[in-house]
C-alpha cells in the first residue's frame, strides 16, 4: 500500500472515494461545461496520491456521481448560510480532504466568516500537508471537548457529510443533543441512514461490497442512523427539522416505487440552539 493510505485505519480510509470522484468531475467539468463542477484542488491532490498509491481506482457511477452531488448540495447550503450570516461560523465535521473552502470563492465565503475543519488525528495530519488551513480540530466529534474552541453565541452551521451513519445510534443522538445546547442558533446539515437498513448493511456480504465500493482496506459498514429525517424533533425541544433531500431527487425522480420503502441514504437540515427555532 501507498504511503498516504497506510496511515490511515478504519472509517478514515473512506476519504479518498469522495476526493477521487471529485477530481473525475472536476476533469469531466472541461469538457462538459452544461454541468460544470471545478476542483483544481480535488484534481492536483488526486493526482499527487494516485503516484504514491498506484492501487486507488476509478470511481465509477452512480457511486461517483452520486458524491459530486452530494457535495454540490453541501456547497450551497454553505452558501446560503454565509448569505443570512456573513459573519457566521462553519464547521466541517469529519472533513476528511474536502476542499469546500478552496472551492468556494473568497467573496463567496467572505471576509468575516470563520470555517473550521475537524476530523481524526491521522487525517488532520494529512490535511495539514496538503490543505493546510489556521483553524483545525484534530479529534473525534464524539469527545465534545472541541466545542469549547467555537463560540457559541456566533451563528453556526454544522456540516456532516458521510460522517454520522459511522457512529452507533446512542452516540449519533449524545452528539445531536450536546450541539443543540451548546449553541445559542446554529444550524445542521447532516447526512444519515435509514435504522431499518443497519442490520443489512452489517452483514459479512454488504461489507464486502461496501469495501470495493470505497478502495479500503478493511471491510466496513454503517453503525447506526434514524428512523426518520424528523425523528430528532422528539429528542428536545432545541432540536427542529427543516427539510430533508435524498439522492433519487437528482438521479431517480421517476422511480416512484422507491418512496415505497426507506431510504438509504438522505441529508437532512435541522435548526439547533438555545433560541426558539
Amino acid at each position: 500500500m501507498g504511503a498516504a493510505l497506510s496511515q490511515l485505519e478504519g472509517v478514515s480510509q473512506t476519504l479518498w472515494v469522495p476526493l477521487l470522484s471529485r477530481a473525475q468531475a472536476s476533469a469531466r467539468s472541461h469538457k462538459q461545461l452544461s454541468s460544470p463542477f471545478y476542483d483544481a484542488c480535488a484534481e492536483t491532490l488526486a493526482a499527487h496520491l494516485k503516484q504514491q498509491s498506484p492501487e486507488l481506482r476509478h470511481v465509477l457511477p452512480p457511486l461517483a456521481h452520486m458524491l459530486v452531488a452530494r457535495a454540490r448540495y453541501y456547497d450551497q447550503a454553505a452558501l446560503d448560510f454565509l448569505k443570512r450570516h456573513p459573519k457566521g461560523q462553519v464547521i466541517q465535521l469529519g472533513c476528511g480532504l474536502d476542499s469546500r473552502y478552496e472551492r468556494l470563492s473568497p467573496k463567496e465565503r467572505g471576509s468575516k466568516s470563520q470555517w473550521w475543519h475537524l476530523d481524526l488525528p491521522e487525517v488532520m495530519h494529512l490535511r495539514q500537508r496538503y490543505l493546510p488551513t489556521e483553524q483545525q480540530l484534530a479529534c473525534s466529534i464524539t469527545a465534545l471537548d472541541w466545542l469549547a474552541h467555537l463560540d457559541s453565541d456566533s451563528p453556526t452551521l454544522l456540516q456532516a457529510e458521510g460522517l454520522l451513519m459511522y457512529l452507533p445510534r446512542q452516540d449519533i443522538h449524545r452528539c445531536l443533543m450536546a450541539w443543540s445546547l451548546y449553541f445559542l442558533q446554529a444550524e445542521l446539515v447532516a447526512e444519515f441512514t435509514h435504522q431499518a437498513w443497519i442490520p443489512l448493511l452489517r452483514t459479512p456480504l454488504a461489507r464486502r461490497v461496501f469495501q470495493l465500493k470505497m478502495q479500503t482496506q478493511t471491510a466496513l459498514s454503517f453503525q447506526g442512523g434514524l428512523w426518520s429525517p424528523q425523528e430528532p424533533v422528539k429528542w428536545g425541544k432545541h432540536l427542529c427539522y427543516v427539510k430533508h433531500w435524498t439522492y433519487g431527487e437528482v438521479f431517480l425522480p421517476q422511480w416512484v416505487c422507491l418512496k415505497k420503502s426507506p431510504a438509504l441514504l438522505w441529508t437532512s437540515h435541522y435548526h439547533l440552539g438555545v433560541l426558539p427555532c
